[in-house]
């Protein structure tokens, strides 16, 4: 296991799962392929491939959580309910739901195509956990001055900031402050934290400085490349 400990590991998931110990890692945070139209690897497959892919993954993350641990993934707000109605099917052998988060990203307004609607401006985080998550989720985020609700105002990267925390460099790209109160509040110094759809290395600026150990996993070589490059940034 201490050979896998931080670090960044190319290939697909269901391959690189075998290589970490059953109940080994204390909390994952992810934002998977979500099959809405990108263009990245393991996405090229049908719509029923995709869903019975996406709860394979879940299942391999359940399996590599230890009984303390919890799980947080992002997704978009067009295929929530989806995967909702899978996890929540999941839930009643594997997971338990805790929250719905609704990240507010204050500088995004996204079209809805339509002007019989509103225009979005969320992205959906799901919150679940296994049987013996103990944390105290809200005396961490006190702690930390982070507000201690299910609504997240925080700015969304785009392509003309400056600060690399929140600058697009990789599509779906999320801000490191994210992740950080993702795992600033469900997780402790020390623990490992996996991120299974690695993308642009947020996750894992986000455990370095949060002084968590690591995994990150991508089948995207840009990805991987993009991530050690930031993991470099960071440790300057």
């Amino acid at each position: 296991m201490n050979n896998i400990k931080n670090t960044i590991i190319l290939g697909d998931w269901f391959n690189v799962a075998n290589q970490i110990p059953s109940k080994s890692i204390d909390l994952i945070v992810t934002d998977p392929p979500q099959h809405c139209g990108k263009s990245f690897p393991g996405e090229e497959v049908d719509e029923n491939v995709y869903w019975r892919n996406f709860s394979n993954w879940f299942l391999e993350m359940h399996r590599v959580l230890k009984d303390t641990g919890a799980l947080y993934l992002c997704f978009n707000h067009l295929r929530m309910w989806k995967a909702y109605e899978i996890l929540s099917g999941l839930d009643k052998k594997y997971w338990h739901f805790k929250n719905l988060i609704i990240w507010h990203q204050p500088n995004i307004a996204r079209r809805s195509w339509s002007s019989k609607r509103w225009e979005y401006s969320y992205q959906p985080v799901f919150f679940f956990a296994k049987e013996n998550f103990n944390i105290n989720v809200k005396e961490k985020a006190k702690d930390n001055n982070i507000e201690q609700i299910d609504v997240w105002k925080i700015t969304a990267c785009q392509t003309n900031y400056k600060n690399t925390d929140i600058k697009t460099v990789y599509d779906t790209q999320k801000p490191v402050e994210l992740f950080h109160r993702m795992i600033i509040s469900s997780s402790n110094e020390g623990d490992l934290i996996l991120d299974p759809f690695v993308g642009s290395g947020s996750s894992i600026i986000a455990a370095i400085r949060s002084k968590r150990n690591y995994i990150g996993v991508d089948i995207s070589e840009k990805a991987i490349e993009l991530t050690n490059q930031r993991i470099i940034l960071e440790s300057k």
